[in-house]
């Protein structure tokens, strides 16, 4: 076997893990802090986002004057 064709078939072999026992309540715990509830809450106002309006317009006028 060569040593291409070696590398090839060491890439099929996954490590097993072991299964982790938790209860309901640590599992719960766990996944409740994995969501953030305001996340779409973004002020459209700050500092990048008007930047990036600005770039916007800019390319807008560029395509309407035709360059």
């Amino acid at each position: 076997m060569t040593n291409k064709q070696q590398l090839l078939k060491d890439d099929d072999e996954f490590q097993e893990f072991d299964i982790q026992d938790w209860n309901v309540d640590q599992k719960e715990t766990m996944d409740s802090q994995l969501w953030i509830e305001d996340w779409d809450n973004d002020s459209f106002e700050d500092p990048f986002s008007l930047q990036l309006r600005a770039e916007l317009l800019k390319y807008q006028e560029k395509q309407k004057s035709g360059q």
